[in-house]
């Protein structure tokens, strides 16, 4: 998983625990400071193909994660993402 891809994930898991729904390609471009729409779908585009994400379609906030259990995650990503997290902070 690239960490553009680990920070949309991050990101689409935030807003749903907040908002209780997916955020919008718009708020995600915007949040995670893409330039450009498409950059955005490119990368939610891999995490659906992945799994990662299930994207209902023709919904503006269609964006759900297909597992709630850590336990269905690799090891790799979740070693890879608690280094993310960890960065500069003392251990």
């Amino acid at each position: 998983m690239t960490p553009n891809q680990l920070k949309v994930l991050d990101y689409v898991r935030e807003r749903i625990e907040i908002t209780g729904v997916g955020p919008s390609y718009d708020e995600i471009r915007e949040a995670l400071g893409h330039k450009s729409k498409s950059s955005t779908s490119r990368i939610v585009d891999a995490l659906v193909r992945e799994g990662k994400l299930f994207r209902k379609e023709g919904r503006h906030r269609g964006l759900s994660l297909t597992s709630h259990s850590l336990a269905e995650v690799p090891t790799a990503d979740l070693r890879a993402e608690l280094a993310r997290r960890n960065h500069g902070e003392p251990k």
